[in-house]
């Protein structure tokens, strides 16, 4: 059961992920390609079960959607 229970809370994490939009995901698979795209890109190396982490989530979107705009644009990615 507690399996079952894991697995739906990380389902419904990445989900959440999917659903924001200005705030790019990129994996250890990826990164490297990805981030050579960016002039200018803040990193948040984060981990969906820490609590920092999801404190800080809203007000990292709301500074992606700004700062996309900002001339260079400025990506937010977490990692």
């Amino acid at each position: 059961m507690f399996k079952e229970i894991l697995f739906l809370c990380i389902l419904l994490n990445f989900a959440s992920i999917a659903i924001s939009s200005d705030v790019l995901v990129y994996t250890d698979a990826n990164f490297d390609k990805e981030i050579k795209k960016h002039d200018v890109a803040l990193v948040e190396f984060y981990a969906p079960w820490c609590g920092h982490c999801k404190k800080l989530a809203p007000d990292y979107e709301k500074a992606a959607t700004k700062l996309r705009n900002n001339d260079p644009p400025i990506i937010l990615i977490k990692v």
